[in-house]
């Protein structure tokens, strides 16, 4: 608790004391603080303490605690024109990402994709839609993509691309295995395996 940022309201009243005040006694010790000096608005909450915040927000929801251990999201379709907005796909893409980086203390993503952004080799994608509407989704996957392995090469730390054929081509998916772990600073000579989901 001690690297809790303090705000400029926290120099003037040791909040310590009234950890289990009522909302009004709080309000009050504010006021009798404003009407002297400059203070932030009661409701305002600076940056670095809404990111702390949030990062506990995150750990209680979502986190897992113990040793050999990811804690994360799991198979979201992040995808222009479903997820994000076809006409800002760039900037809420970007955008979420920053906010996930922020949020994660050692933030990792694995962006999955199949090769290929066409209909014929995303079937399940693209078999309710026609016309223009299956065009601009096709249009819509390969700005995905575009972003993805842009993102990926801009950010190697933190973003890793995988094709999905690689994952079950016997060819290539032992190198992928161990780019994979050494990504998440993990052993490389760690067994893993990628399985495929049971059909339909």
């Amino acid at each position: 608790m001690k690297n809790i940022p303090r705000s400029p309201g926290q120099s003037y009243i040791d909040w310590n004391e009234h950890r289990e005040a009522s909302f009004h006694t709080v309000k009050s010790l504010y006021e009798a603080q404003a009407c002297k000096r400059r203070l932030p608005f009661f409701h305002e909450f600076q940056i670095d303490r809404v990111i702390l915040a949030t990062r506990v927000f995150y750990k209680v929801l979502f986190g897992h605690f113990g040793d050999d251990v990811v804690s994360g999201y799991k198979e979201i379709r992040y995808i222009c024109g479903v997820s994000f907005a076809s006409q800002h796909c760039p900037e809420q893409f970007y955008a979420f990402l920053s906010f996930a980086r922020q949020t994660c203390l050692n933030t990792k993503v694995l962006l999955l994709t199949r090769k290929l952004h066409s209909a014929d080799a995303n079937p399940e994608m693209f078999e309710s839609l026609t016309g223009g509407q299956k065009v601009r989704a096709i249009r819509d996957l390969e700005r995905t993509h575009e972003l993805y392995n842009e993102y990926a090469q801009n950010y190697p730390e933190h973003a890793y691309r995988i094709c999905m054929e690689d994952m079950f081509n016997q060819k290539t998916n032992t190198t992928l295995a161990r780019n994979l772990l050494t990504f998440l600073r993990e052993d490389p000579s760690r067994p893993i395996r990628f399985t495929r989901m049971p059909p339909r």
